[in-house]
């Protein structure tokens, strides 16, 4: 067999690999959005550089959608869950650039007790670090696409608790965006924050502080955001900031009690 032959050999199975790896994310991204679109699943995602990282980070957002939507719609008889304790969860990956998406989705009915299938489709909502419509948490939580704040006036940041202060210094000090967010489970499990999520579910914009990240691969925390609609207090330098600065930028909300 000559070289060149070889050579043409070589790159028709490379691309042969390299269409049968488009086809399967495509199937996978449909499956993804027709779980999207049920009113049946619970679900949850992540962008980060390993599988195991983006499960993980996905599993507490998971949990934490879960435990609130229990709470919002007075549903009695289910214990509080846990990305730990999770259970009936299934999960779909793919490669985005050199990460990994990982999307993690649960049936309602393992959480809501003598749960009835709607009749119509209607979409639910979850808590999305990754959107295949749009963004995930690389470009994903971009703050430029951050929802508009309900009201025009600025919240105002106030001076920080001394137990706020404390909870401030060790999401900076976690150094990347999954350590901040699983930190983020602790400190909502000891009632110090009340909830958290991506900018999709994000209820008031203004009213929240907003964890800032690089869009490096290693998704590093570069500051946390106050309150504020326009104005807000960078707690990592103690300057005035906005949202606005981080354009292209990974972004996480939370609320203090």
């Amino acid at each position: 067999m000559s070289k060149t032959l070889k050579s043409i050999l070589l790159l028709a199975f490379m691309l042969a690999g390299a269409l049968s790896a488009m086809a399967q994310d495509d199937d996978t991204r449909r499956a993804i959005n027709e779980i999207k679109r049920s009113p049946n699943y619970f679900y949850a995602e992540s962008t980060l550089p390993s599988e195991t990282e983006a499960t993980e980070a996905a599993n507490v957002l998971l949990a934490n959608f879960i435990n609130d939507y229990v709470k919002d719609n007075g549903i009695s008889g289910v214990d509080r869950v846990t990305s730990e304790s999770l259970e009936g969860v299934q999960y779909k990956s793919m490669k985005r650039g050199d990460n990994i998406r990982v999307f993690a989705y649960v049936h309602r009915s393992v959480y809501v007790p003598n749960y009835q299938e709607p009749e119509m489709d209607a979409a639910i909502g979850g808590i999305d670090s990754d959107d295949s419509a749009g963004s995930d948490v690389a470009e994903e939580s971009s703050a430029d696409t951050a929802p508009v704040p309900r009201t025009v006036q600025s919240v105002g940041t106030g001076a920080l608790t001394p137990l706020r202060r404390q909870a401030i210094d060790e999401l900076l000090g976690k150094g990347d965006l999954a350590s901040a967010v699983k930190h983020l489970a602790k400190l909502k499990s000891e009632n110090i924050v009340k909830r958290y999520g991506t900018m999709r579910d994000c209820r008031n914009a203004a009213a929240s502080n907003w964890i800032i990240a690089e869009s490096n691969p290693e998704m590093t925390v570069t500051a946390i955001l106050g309150p504020g609609a326009d104005s807000r207090q960078n707690y990592a330098n103690g300057s005035d900031d906005s949202l606005g600065n981080y354009s292209g930028y990974n972004a996480v909300w939370f609320e203090f009690y």
